[in-house]
């Protein structure tokens, strides 16, 4: 069993939501743009009766993840050498006037 003081420590561990336009803020996003992303699942939320929910903190973590896995994706991207971006010109069949 725990003792008072850490049923105490555990209260204030619990972090309160916020609606759409906090949270959007927080993102600095429009909150409908942050409502239709929670719609389709793109960010962690909850939808309690008409209002969306979120927690901050879990944005925070999804928005980092978000930043890490574009790090990932730019440094995949083959880069390309300057030889390989000259475009040769053929003019074998052009015709002189």
């Amino acid at each position: 069993m725990k003792a008072d003081g850490d049923r105490n420590r555990d209260a204030t561990k619990l972090e309160r939501s916020v609606g759409s336009r906090e949270a959007a803020d927080f993102l600095g996003i429009h909150y409908k743009s942050l409502e239709r992303m929670a719609r389709m699942g793109e960010v962690p939320a909850v939808k309690s009766g008409k209002a969306w929910q979120f927690l901050l903190s879990l944005l925070d973590e999804w928005r980092r993840e978000q930043m890490r896995s574009n790090l990932t994706k730019t440094s995949q991207i083959p880069h390309m050498e300057k030889e390989n971006n000259i475009i040769e010109r053929d003019d074998s069949n052009r015709t002189e006037r």
